[in-house]
């Protein structure tokens, strides 16, 4: 918004940059998610033992709750881009970003649900849902490396 823009004095460069940050972590989410998909081997299984039935609703459903705020996050970014362009230098950039919060947590939803389908034992529906939340929190990862970034507090 233009006034975190003169706040913080971000010049254009500064914008370009953070574009490009968010455009390359959003790249590596959905390269993460398309090689999980890709080379998972994908067959259903039907019958499985309880235990696994139990674990799998669980990982699924923790899953899912972690990628709500993200998803919520960038649609309110859409939706606020959409109904208050005279905000922004670039309301199509802010609006990019929206699309790549929620565009990331629905690939990752699919593809978790498709990748449950075939474990077998409770240890790798277990370590398939560490690897999940990596991927998803994978920006949150990456802006906290950042020391030298003042803008941290006004992005969330």
């Amino acid at each position: 918004m233009k006034t975190n823009k003169l706040k913080f004095k971000m010049k254009e460069s500064d914008q370009v940059e953070l574009i490009w940050k968010s455009w390359f972590i959003y790249t590596i989410q959905i390269l993460f998610s398309y090689v999980i998909y890709a080379y998972a081997g994908f067959k259903t299984t039907v019958e499985r033992s309880p235990e696994l039935h139990i674990t799998l609703f669980f990982t699924v459903l923790i899953l899912h709750f972690t990628c709500m705020p993200v998803a919520r996050d960038g649609l309110t970014m859409m939706k606020y881009a959409l109904l208050h362009p005279d905000e922004f230098d670039h309301p199509i950039s802010a609006f990019m970003l929206g699309f790549f919060n929620l565009s990331e947590m629905i690939v990752a939803e699919i593809v978790n649900i498709t990748s449950s389908q075939t474990k077998k034992t409770v240890a790798d529906a277990i370590s398939s849902f560490i690897g999940f939340k990596l991927i998803i929190d994978l920006p949150s990862v990456y802006m906290g490396g950042l020391e030298d970034f003042p803008q941290k507090g006004a992005i969330g």
